[in-house]
């Protein structure tokens, strides 16, 4: 990448990661070993002008027609701790026809910053056509960083009840039926937790536009999966906590909050799966 008639410089890629090499000519005419090892890249901006990192939102992940990203960004150079607001300036797009690249600039801040953790700020990003199943990119980076997309699973959502530990929640929804899963509210949790089948410990309420989803949780419980397949209008919900080995606290309610626009309460659209929840 530099030539000169004292100094040559190589960059290479190997192993999924960045090398670099220099070496320099000596008074003796011998070229001599002067660097070498890994490197990250990085995109050169004019001065005065730097990225935000960016993440999809997870409480509105994207679905497979939608042509609006929604994005949480954050500033990567050292702002003071103040929001970005109008110094974001016109995100970068480039769109394929198997993945999205966006890249956020942002205008430094003048004069001499601290450096405590930025906050992030809610951006919108409009697309030319629906994202699909393109993944999307974000462009600070070399090589761009995969942020997810509509054909991937958003990040695990905190689940806590009054006074429990947060436990992760992962959705599994391939066919992007719902666009939020979510801790329920309390008025939620206690219409659901009221329909629950002994039984099979498990049941679900339909409200407009949003299926809950309660079992008979533990403290015990390390993580919930919920799986999401079939139409939108008649969708099977399966919830599969996972507990400690060796665990004997009490039973305690849990409920799941789906948001699924333009659903109906006329039926009850979910199909509750006894052997979905594992007690052992």
């Amino acid at each position: 990448v530099i030539e000169e008639p004292a100094r040559v410089l190589f960059v290479a890629r190997a192993d999924g990661r960045w090398w670099l090499a220099e070496f320099v000519r000596g008074e003796d005419g011998a070229w001599q070993d002067m660097d070498r090892g890994q490197c990250n890249l990085a995109v050169v901006l004019q001065d005065g002008i730097g990225f935000a990192a960016w993440r999809l939102d997870p409480a509105r992940w994207p679905a497979a027609g939608d042509t609006t990203l929604h994005l949480l960004a954050n500033e990567l150079a050292c702002a003071s701790g103040r929001a970005i607001g109008g110094r974001l300036l016109e995100p970068i797009v480039l769109e394929a026809d198997d993945a999205v690249t966006i890249a956020l600039r942002v205008r430094a801040r003048p004069g001499g910053q601290d450096c405590p953790s930025n906050p992030d700020q809610a951006v919108t990003v409009e697309l030319a056509a629906p994202i699909g199943a393109r993944p999307v990119f974000d462009g600070s980076s070399v090589p761009p960083a995969p942020r997810g997309g509509a054909g991937s699973d958003p990040p695990p959502v905190s689940l806590a009840g009054p006074g429990d530990e947060p436990i992760p929640v992962v959705v599994h929804d391939p066919g992007s039926i719902a666009t939020t899963v979510r801790p329920a509210t309390d008025a939620e949790q206690a219409a659901a937790s009221a329909a629950i089948d002994e039984a099979r410990g498990i049941g679900a309420v339909v409200q407009p536009g949003v299926v809950v989803v309660a079992w008979g949780g533990s403290p015990c419980d390390t993580g919930v999966d919920v799986s999401l397949s079939g139409p939108r209008e008649v969708p099977t919900v399966v919830v599969r906590p996972h507990r400690r080995d060796a665990c004997d606290a009490m039973w305690v309610g849990r409920a799941i909050a789906i948001d699924v626009p333009g659903l109906d309460t006329g039926e009850v659209p979910v199909q509750l799966v006894p052997d979905a929840v594992r007690r052992d």
